[in-house]
């Protein structure tokens, strides 16, 4: 397994959505594959134990409930998220990680940081960051005005000024504690000024990573090495790629806008050709997506998600003037309201 995780961490209201969003964007402008999630969260479960965890009017609990329900997530999100995700060489961006468990509910909430360190071990499995930003707050001044005027956002921000004081210590406490993997920034300028610290330390990150383990490091632009290559469709992508796969798959034109909408969000990079006739019938699309071996049930789920709209098969249409000609596609997996054909490729050529 070989991507780039990278987390972000601080006290609430220091820009970390804003730095995420910058970084992904610029990291995606030189040519690479970025996935980005938060935690809680970035699964059905996670987001429903998000909305339990944050909701202002939501139940009491202790510190050690509350630090159960956050690993309850991670492990939801490690397993189906960021390790498929790892696998698929892309920089993974995540919004909060196991630090913020150690220094919320352990530093901060009184879990001795043993407890929680063997309750984020089995959540994420061993999994650790690569890179941790800390975006380091020397002012509260923007916590103490949510707090005061009532419009702090959730449950953990609504806590008071001293345990916002806490946090902040703890996470310093954290950054003098492991240096290498965490690495300080302070969110003073303008969000461009710091995204420019950010996208730095990123990238330098990657580069000491992919060199280490004996890979080329990644060049802006022009990603090599193990953990960059671009998918088998993106542009800009490698002459030559391992490419296992390719997806054809046949739908209802009403399910295109959706279907396209949720391979983009799942990472997929998809060519849809035009109705013709014959086999390309009117009122069908049909999608090119190439893809690893690995990643061909994930696009098979999104596409039975998707298409609804009718459950009988589309049956190519047999040749029946002269000179028609058709190519006998295998047909591999029939899912939901499509009819997907699973074609070995042996290259794949960029010209």
């Amino acid at each position: 397994m070989r991507g780039l995780l990278v987390t972000f961490e601080g006290c609430d209201g220091t820009g970390k959505s804003t730095q995420i969003s910058l970084l992904v964007r610029r990291l995606r402008d030189l040519g690479y594959r970025v996935f980005a999630t938060r935690e809680p969260g970035g699964t059905p479960i996670g987001e429903a134990i998000r909305s339990l965890l944050l909701d202002r009017d939501g139940p009491e609990r202790t510190a050690l409930a509350e630090a159960l329900l956050y690993a309850a997530s991670r492990a939801e999100l490690v397993r189906k998220v960021l390790v498929p995700a790892l696998y698929e060489n892309q920089f993974v961006v995540v919004e909060r990680f196991t630090d913020s468990t150690l220094v919320y509910q352990g530093i901060a909430g009184g879990v001795p940081i043993e407890e929680i360190e063997e309750i984020n071990r089995i959540a994420t499995g061993g999994l650790s960051p690569d890179l941790t930003i800390l975006l380091d707050a020397d002012d509260l001044s923007e916590i103490d005005r949510r707090i005061r005027s009532g419009r702090a956002k959730d449950k953990i921000e609504s806590r008071g000024r001293a345990y916002q004081a806490r946090v902040r210590d703890g996470y310093r406490s954290l950054a003098r504690r492991y240096p290498e993997r965490i690495k300080v920034v302070v969110p003073s300028g303008s969000p461009d000024e710091i995204s420019d610290q950010v996208l730095a330390l990123v990238l330098a990150r990657a580069e000491e990573v992919f060199t280490r383990e004996g890979g080329k490091a990644p060049v802006a632009g022009q990603p090599k090495g193990p953990g960059f290559q671009k998918g088998p469709c993106e542009p800009g992508g490698p002459g030559r790629l391992e490419v296992m796969k390719l997806i054809v798959a046949v739908v209802q034109d009403k399910d295109v806008p959706k279907l396209m909408e949720e391979l983009v969000k799942a990472g997929f990079t998809a060519t849809k050709l035009a109705s013709t006739g014959g086999f390309l019938r009117e009122g069908n699309s049909t999608f090119l997506i190439g893809v690893e071996e690995n990643q061909v049930e994930r696009v098979l789920d999104v596409i039975k998600k998707t298409c609804r709209s009718r459950e009988q098969l589309v049956t190519p249409v047999t040749p029946v003037g002269p000179g028609e000609s058709y190519v006998p596609y295998p047909i591999g997996v029939i899912v939901g309201g499509a009819t997907v054909f699973i074609l070995n490729v042996d290259r794949f050529i960029k010209i």
